[in-house]
């Protein structure tokens, strides 16, 4: 039902990012800071776009690291968003029925990640839980 206009609004802006990702098996955090943008990435740009994101991701020894990474969102039907890998997999699915609050999951074996988009007015957020044998982590993203 929404999810052209899920789509409109995250396209018309490229977005601050600023991420932190705790590593709970590992006793670890990172955190990330950069910059996402979405382009058409058909001759249909109103149903296929790819997101791009770059920054710099910093461990608690202040290391850097450049990072980036690419996803495709594509409008599978009036409320249907599907999320691919930048290799065309799928990744996940953003069912557009009420845009307060979104929730999906992906399953990798024998990881399992549980995610969650919440939208403001000029900003959402991101999260992720992850778990599996050898992960625990806890990923939180804001966009501005």
């Amino acid at each position: 039902m929404y999810a052209k206009e899920l789509l409109f609004f995250l396209t018309q802006t490229s977005w601050k990012v600023e991420r932190t990702i705790i590593d709970e098996k590992q006793k670890t955090q990172f955190s990330f800071t950069g910059n996402a943008y979405f382009q058409p990435y058909s001759k249909d740009s109103q149903k296929v776009w790819l997101y791009s994101e770059a920054g710099e991701l910093v461990d608690e020894r202040q290391r850097l690291t450049s990072v980036h990474r690419r996803y495709i969102y594509q409008l599978k039907d009036d409320s249907t968003i599907e999320v691919l890998f930048e290799n065309t997999q799928f990744f996940f699915s953003l069912n557009c029925q009420d845009l307060t609050k979104l929730n999906f999951e992906h399953h990798c074996s024998p990881d399992f990640y549980q995610g969650e988009m919440i939208l403001d007015k000029s900003s959402w957020q991101l999260r992720w839980n992850v778990s599996g044998p050898q992960k625990e982590l806890s990923i939180q993203s804001l966009f501005r």
